[in-house]
């Protein structure tokens, strides 16, 4: 930034939201989206168009120490993977990242000095983790549908094509997201602010 203001990562993800619905037509997006079997959460997630694009968020006090650990999972995980900074990490973040890894930097407004390229291999252990049993349950035997979920998810990975695995995931995402989108549209005024990032986390739970 050209002033001396210090911008964590909520205020930066505040307006990234705004910039992305208006860059984005017809896309869904989700905040704090848990991924990986190793317990990661996407700052924000958006789905469009059969691809899942992800968006690691860094405030200007933030830590890098973990960032290519987080990297690697993310880039096993989604179709394209970028970070949103400003000024004062940048340098550093264009070290630490993959060259296949975005860059979009936040200086007034957002500009993608780095574009995102697609991954092609994604790991279907990864993806599968969007999926809940009864989403991967046809792909099974009777008696492998009784099993823990995460061997039922791994049976199934290892049955299924990445292909298939990439759209079972997309699916099992979009009816997990977009209710809850739906209501973050509804309730948002012309800008997003902080309170607004709440309804963008979790999942509705259908009461039977």
């Amino acid at each position: 930034m050209s002033d001396n203001k210090l911008l964590s990562a909520n205020e930066i993800k505040i307006k990234f939201i705004d910039w992305l619905l208006d860059n984005n037509e017809g896309a869904i997006l989700s905040n704090e989206l848990l991924f990986s079997k190793n317990k990661r959460r996407a700052d924000l997630v958006l789905l469009l168009k059969n691809q899942t694009i992800a968006f690691e968020i860094k405030g200007d006090l933030d830590n890098l120490k973990c960032l290519q650990q987080q990297l690697k999972d993310y880039l096993i995980t989604f179709d394209e993977v970028n970070i949103v900074c400003t000024n004062k990490l940048f340098k550093k973040i264009c070290d630490l990242s993959p060259k296949r890894v975005g860059i979009i930097l936040f200086d007034k407004k957002f500009k993608t000095i780095r574009s995102a390229k697609i991954n092609k291999k994604l790991s279907k252990i990864s993806l599968i983790q969007f999926c809940k049993p009864n989403a991967i349950s046809k792909f099974l035997n009777k008696n492998q549908k009784h099993l823990p979920t995460e061997e039922m998810r791994a049976i199934a990975a290892n049955k299924l094509t990445l292909k298939d695995v990439k759209n079972i995931s997309y699916q099992s995402l979009t009816k997990k997201i977009n209710p809850i989108y739906k209501i973050f549209l509804k309730d948002k005024g012309k800008f997003t602010i902080k309170e607004d990032l709440l309804n963008l986390i979790g999942e509705i739970k259908v009461i039977r």
